[in-house]
């Protein structure tokens, strides 16, 4: 869950300036008009102010709905998806019949008539002005099936790209759950040492109290000064690197720059209910990589079909109507409108395709040859990934558990040397020991626990279900 923070005290401010100014508005006019104005110009003001104090919380899914909606790189894969639509519904314009009109218009000149010898000549009259209306239709019947093909070709690639536009939303995905859960680290991370941070100063004043007495040296108190001043460094670098994380989330999720993103930390830690072999199989029946690259085995398949296609003959029928003046298939040619319309079966086959489809069909199997090389490599690296992430999430278990008891043996430790010191029974190097010890242990609970989170989420990713 993210907190959106506000400065409280610079609205604060605010609020009393307006309040502050109405008020010596009000002593100085005492007019009821005025008053009323000033009123309506700083309500929106005030009510901007009340706006800016109410936080907004965030849980991860609404994140997640954020990346989905304003991530440039979501809304490139989804127009990608819109253009191989698009494309797709270009190909099925091949079943529609191909339909043609032209109108011509011009000027015919006289025709020159020579005889074989080309001695005589003489002049044959022609009507000059030309006109012609033809209208044409063609209907593919058969073509090797290349046309169904071709679509089918066409309708695998929009599906390649729609399993590539959620394979980039998982990918978003785990992003910003990385760039969360790395948020929710530095913001434990913070807490520990601000927890550490208070109790060395109670414990520096307890020991300068020790140092008017004359039972510790001064070396003591410099050295707690350092600690604290340790801790101190490490709360300012923490809070840079918060600073860092949360401007590159909100480019992720597409909030305005400047928004500080406070995770919650009362996260329930997942737990993982399936064996090895359940998660490969969930992988082999969600993870995109090995879906795109069955896809690809099939439009491989495909090319072989269509490249066999072009050695089968094509027929088609067609129809045509032509209306033209003058009719020049006599001489003189006459000065009437005639139509002749035409229609009939084609039949065309193209001869080099008997030598020149050999070569294409050998390479159209070796590329089949290669996406089934490739289809098997793919499933090879899933199943070394899911394997990978399931350990992974495994002994990011175990070592939170381990952690879990080493912390409180740190803090029995602290707590025992901190006695003895103060009884003057341990040496300031033993504190400072065990204040280090503590100081780790606690750090490593917190990324621990972040780390079983982390895990949990690669392996959603790994299986195709995040």
């Amino acid at each position: 869950m993210l907190l959106i923070s506000t400065n409280f005290f610079a609205v604060g401010q605010l609020i009393g300036v307006c309040c502050w100014m109405i008020f010596e508005f009000i002593i100085m006019k005492k007019k009821f008009k005025s008053i009323l104005t000033l009123f309506i110009f700083l309500y929106p003001v005030i009510l901007s102010a009340q706006g800016q104090i109410q936080a907004k919380v965030l849980t991860l899914e609404d994140v997640f709905g954020l990346a989905a909606r304003y991530s440039v790189e979501l809304r490139l894969s989804a127009n990608a998806v819109k253009i191989e639509a698009e494309q797709t519904q270009i190909r099925r314009l091949a079943r529609l019949p191909e339909l043609g009109t032209s109108f011509d218009y011009a000027y015919l000149s006289n025709a020159d008539i020579w005889s074989p010898s080309f001695r005589d000549h003489r002049k044959g009259k022609i009507p000059h002005p030309f006109t012609r209306l033809s209208v044409t239709a063609e209907q593919l019947v058969f073509k090797g099936n290349q046309v169904n093909a071709i679509i089918e070709q066409a309708t695998l690639e929009e599906k390649v790209v729609r399993l590539k536009q959620q394979s980039s939303q998982q990918e978003i995905r785990l992003l910003v759950a990385a760039k969360y859960l790395d948020i929710l680290k530095l913001f434990n991370q913070r807490i520990v040492f601000s927890n550490n941070l208070f109790l060395a100063r109670e414990r520096l004043r307890n020991i300068k109290s020790l140092f008017k007495q004359g039972a510790v040296t001064e070396n003591d108190v410099l050295r707690t000064e350092l600690i604290i001043s340790d801790f101190e460094l490490a709360l300012k670098k923490i809070a840079y690197n918060l600073d860092i994380l949360n401007e590159q989330l909100n480019i992720v999720i597409g909030m305005q720059p400047g928004y500080r993103l406070e995770p919650d930390t009362n996260l329930v830690h997942p737990r993982i209910p399936l064996s090895l072999a359940e998660l490969r199989g969930e992988s082999d029946r969600n993870n995109l990589q090995l879906k795109i690259s069955d896809v690809k085995t099939s439009q491989a398949a495909i090319d072989i079909r269509i490249v066999k296609s072009e050695r089968l003959p094509q027929l088609a029928l067609f129809a045509g109507s032509t209306l033209q003046r003058p009719f020049l298939n006599s001489l003189p040619a006459i000065n009437v409108y005639y139509n002749v319309y035409q229609a009939g079966v084609g039949l065309r086959y193209n001869i080099s395709s008997i030598y020149q489809s050999r070569p294409k069909i050998r390479a159209a199997n070796l590329r089949l040859k290669q996406a089934e090389l490739s289809q098997q490599l793919q499933r090879q690296q899933v199943d070394v990934e899911v394997s990978t992430a399931y350990t992974r999430y495994l002994e990011a278990n175990e070592e939170l558990r381990t952690n879990v008891r080493n912390v409180a043996s740190a803090l029995e430790n602290f707590r025992i040397v901190e006695k003895k010191y103060f009884n003057q029974l341990a040496l300031q190097t033993d504190l400072i020991d065990a204040t280090n010890i503590k100081v780790e242990a606690e750090l490593d609970v917190s990324n621990s626990r972040i780390d079983v989170e982390y895990s949990y989420y690669q392996l959603l990713y790994a299986i195709g279900k995040l």
